[in-house]
């Protein structure tokens, strides 16, 4: 790394460690072992040979949204004491509540576009929120060392943000790191027939491809980066879901399906496929590959995905023991988390603006009706 520049380092997903003269940062660094959402979630490709000490041992880190691929709470409760953690300061108290909860330390909330210092050296972050009022995430802005770095993590950005991004740097934005895989479990854990779940898949895909690729081209960075994305499923019960990972129109594209695409569509931009332990020096655009993955490759990953499955056994087994068959407490617990839904925007109840019905089958059965009209949200419950 020279010393006017910084050097990047790929920790999976939506994770990047920044380095630079007196600065050490993570952002959105999820690296835990039991995967995230009660193990539904795995990183892919696994990022569990990284040196877990030395990428944690930082001055700051930030955090942009509180899904839990981001918001790894075994990251964020063994950061260093003199780790300061920034975030944006959202209208929904939520994420700093869910924080407070885990122990995290060291919060700084910042507003929108405002610029924190982090040495004495010029360098700053700002946090640059998704327009759109039902989405509370950022994508986030690092000027250090004369160079500059746009991570957007699941942020749909804006071209007039991009820009802004780019005159607050200097005029132009060195590396930009985009998401362009899907995050839903809609359409495919639906009672759709086969062809629908295809259609829907194709037409979300595609949508998500055309939104980045257009950005990235009127945008132009130097270096584009997709990541945040895909997840994996390791659980029995849900690896049928990792054919949508190589299926043509499959809604959970990989970094390299993504790269391809961008490479076409912004061919004045370079486009890299970064996996985790790689490194990149900003400034003199120096790529380092982690030798941890000299013989992996995208094309036919089932194998590895075996290999996988069988390493994570042990996490996914006590992620099942840990997680009891619900019993009564299941409707207090379930009218608290649609209440929550409800006080994270007036434009999310707007938008749905009805009765959702639930029918509930297993050891605690039963039909909850969850009333999303703007007044307010009020849950129901019929049912043994």
């Amino acid at each position: 790394m020279t010393a006017s520049s910084i050097q990047l380092t790929f920790l999976g997903h939506a994770g990047i460690r920044v380095d630079g003269v007196d600065l050490s940062m993570i952002m959105d660094c999820w690296l835990s072992d039991r995967g995230a959402f009660q193990g539904s979630w795995y990183q892919l490709p696994s990022n569990s040979h990284l040196d877990q000490a030395r990428v944690l041992d930082v001055d700051f880190a930030t955090l942009s949204h509180e899904h839990l691929d981001h918001m790894d709470a075994d990251v964020l409760t063994r950061l260093p004491a003199r780790t300061t953690l920034l975030v944006h300061r959202y209208p929904s108290p939520n994420l700093r509540n869910r924080l407070r909860r885990i122990g995290a330390r060291n919060v700084v909330e910042l507003d929108a576009w405002q610029k924190f210092h982090l040495n004495d050296r010029g360098d700053w972050v700002c946090f640059i929120p998704e327009q759109s009022p039902m989405c509370h995430d950022s994508a986030v802005l690092v000027h250090a060392g004369g160079a500059s770095f746009l991570h957007c993590n699941d942020a749909r950005m804006t071209v007039g943000q991009m820009r802004r991004a780019a005159m607050e740097c200097g005029g132009e934005l060195d590396v930009v790191a985009v998401q362009m895989s899907g995050a839903s479990w809609h359409p495919i854990c639906y009672e759709y027939p086969e062809s629908e779940k295809e259609r829907i898949s194709a037409e979300k895909r595609s949508g998500k491809f055309e939104a980045v690729g257009r950005l990235i081209k009127l945008a132009s960075p130097k270096l584009a980066v997709p990541f945040a994305g895909p997840m994996c499923f390791l659980d029995p019960m849900l690896r049928e879901h990792n054919r949508w990972l190589t299926a043509p129109n499959g809604i959970f594209p990989d970094q390299s399906q993504a790269a391809q695409y961008l490479a076409r569509k912004a061919p004045r931009v370079e486009v890299a496929t970064w996996m985790p332990g790689d490194t990149y020096d900003v400034l003199t655009r120096t790529h380092r590959p982690d030798p941890h993955w000299r013989d992996f490759s995208y094309g036919d990953i089932t194998e590895y995905l075996d290999a996988y499955a069988s390493a994570r056994e042990p996490q996914i087994a006590e992620t099942y023991a840990s997680h009891r068959e619900p019993g009564p407490e299941l409707a207090d617990q379930f009218v608290e988390h649609f209440n929550r839904l409800g006080e994270l925007s007036p434009y999310f109840r707007e938008r749905i603006d009805m009765t959702v019905r639930f029918d509930v089958t297993g050891a605690v059965e039963g039909r909850w009706d969850v009333d999303f009209r703007p007044t307010s949200t009020t849950t129901t419950w019929s049912g043994s």
